[in-house]
């Protein structure tokens, strides 16, 4: 494993050095970033995304096709969203909250309704994607937004295109580098991706361009970010710095050593839910000033939840055997293949006992498709065995569970807070368990599935004892800082200040 991931690790920082490097390329007596900086710093923006997407980016025919359709098709979406009715009434000099994924809203809700609760204004910028998850999310959570595609004008949409054609030479330049240097030929897919068929730069551009428009027209008070590796939040930070608007970004998933950051941000401060990754940080090099350990709002609701009625949530699920034991199985929203294994092993093992109920628990990017709910079905019924497939908060779930297993989910730290036992379930070594380290019953690291079996034997006829309280606890705080509900607080505090 620890191998695997060093490769990921140096391709990334070798695909970082490269773009430094090709950016100090001469092009007719100025340099390639000199020239391609020439209106913004894109390549501090795009950098970082662009080096991660590069260990992974395929560069073939049918690839390329992909990226040229989800490009047209967003465009198309996109101009559908400014012609939907605004629900909200939006003020100005407000603070603004810009996620990027569903499963950030999780983060981002306690935090808005302590401000509304509290009489402030804030909402959402919504830049969503194809299947509008975002939007449903937040009409789910009862979050006000504006879309972001309303600051998107036909001008707008022609000055953009104009923009845009500033850069067609960067393809073209880069051809003629590698020519000279076979070396940054690692980096062909990047360059595909960001100015070939993908024209990813053009949406980066385009949403500059817009950010522009909204930051000047709606002069928020702070801007809240839930990542700062992802080149669209990098771009929004970029410009609320440049533009004098005091931005911070918060964690929002695992991070670990090896993980995709680098030390220059353009947000005033990180947010980050444990001590770990506040040290993380800073051997990345940012600033120990620039970062706040805060705990994580997502489990300020923890501290509450052993008052829930166990046995009504169980009915309510459809459990109805009080007898049984919960295994709950988090889907991760991975490989198909990977988890269909996964899932068809955990089958066989359930079914040789009578007292054991599974429940799957999906993961939110999955909501919006039905394929994945389908496939579970399926192999439920082909093996005879009754499961509980669930999109229900995953604290309510595990709080009626006996063992959890997942693969590298946040959602461990809740197990850690509730006392579940956890099965961190590995085959492929792709996982760092940093973070997560094997600990007896608290912990168990599982990297075959053959050995799955004897190890949920084993935590589920044992039971825990200090010294696995004590190492529990540990574990805990390095991810979580302090389970006592005032994450929120302690945010809010620092969104007072700095706004």
């Amino acid at each position: 494993m620890k191998k695997r991931l060093r490769k990921m690790d140096n391709n990334f920082n070798n695909n970082l050095n490269l773009i430094k490097n090709i950016s100090e390329e001469k092009i007719n007596g100025k340099t390639f970033g000199e020239l391609f900086n020439d209106e913004a710093d894109y390549i501090s923006i795009i950098k970082v995304w662009g080096a991660a997407l590069n260990c992974w980016k395929k560069n073939n025919f049918l690839e390329n096709l992909k990226e040229k359709i989800i490009f047209y098709y967003r465009r198309k979406k996109s101009k559908e969203r400014t012609k939907e009715f605004l629900k909200y009434e939006i003020k100005k000099n407000q603070i603004v909250f810009f996620p990027i994924s569903e499963t950030q809203t999780m983060l981002i809700e306690p935090i808005i309704k302590s401000l509304l609760k509290g009489g402030e204004h804030p909402y959402v910028l919504r830049f969503d994607h194809s299947l509008n998850g975002l939007k449903q999310e937040f009409e789910k959570r009862s979050i006000p937004y504006i879309n972001f595609d309303y600051f998107l004008s036909d001008n707008a949409r022609n000055d953009i295109r104009k923009t845009r054609k500033k850069f067609d030479w960067v393809l073209q330049a880069y051809k003629n580098i590698l020519k000279k240097n076979k070396n940054y030929s690692v980096l062909r897919p990047f360059f595909n991706y960001y100015f070939g068929n993908r024209n990813r730069f053009y949406e980066v551009v385009e949403f500059m361009w817009a950010f522009k428009i909204f930051l000047v027209k709606e002069r928020p008070s702070l801007v809240f970010l839930t990542d700062d590796s992802n080149d669209i939040p990098r771009a929004a930070s970029y410009l609320c710095k440049k533009m004098g608007i005091p931005c911070i970004v918060s964690q929002h998933g695992n991070i670990v050593s090896d993980s995709i950051i680098v030390g220059e941000t353009f947000a005033m401060k990180n947010l980050v839910f444990g001590t770990l990754v506040g040290k993380i940080l800073k051997t990345k090099g940012i600033p120990a000033k620039n970062i706040e350990v805060v705990g994580s709002p997502i489990y300020d609701t923890l501290t509450q939840i052993h008052k829930i009625d166990k046995l009504k949530f169980r009915k309510n699920i459809g459990i109805q055997n009080n007898q049984e034991k919960v295994i709950l199985f988090d889907s991760g929203n991975g490989d198909l293949n990977e988890l269909k294994e996964k899932l068809i092993y955990l089958i066989q093992i359930i079914k040789k006992q009578s007292n054991l109920k599974l429940i799957i628990k999906q993961h939110p990017a999955e909501y919006p498709y039905n394929r994945h709910k389908k496939m579970y079905k399926k192999i439920a019924k082909k093996y005879g065995l009754p499961i509980i497939i669930s999109q229900d908060k995953i604290s309510d779930i595990l709080n009626i569970s006996d063992v959890f297993i997942t693969g590298f989910s946040t959602a461990t730290i809740e197990a850690l807070a509730l006392g579940v036992p956890t099965i961190l379930l590995d085959l492929k070594g792709e996982y760092n368990y940093e973070s997560f380290p094997e600990s007896k019953r608290v912990l168990e690291h599982v990297k075959k599935l053959d050995c799955l079996e004897k190890t949920l034997k084993k935590i589920l006829e044992s039971k825990d004892t200090k010294s696995i309280i004590k190492s529990r606890k540990k574990i805990l705080k390095n991810n979580a800082f302090k389970i006592d509900g005032k994450s929120t607080e302690r945010i809010i505090k620092i969104i007072n200040k700095l706004k």
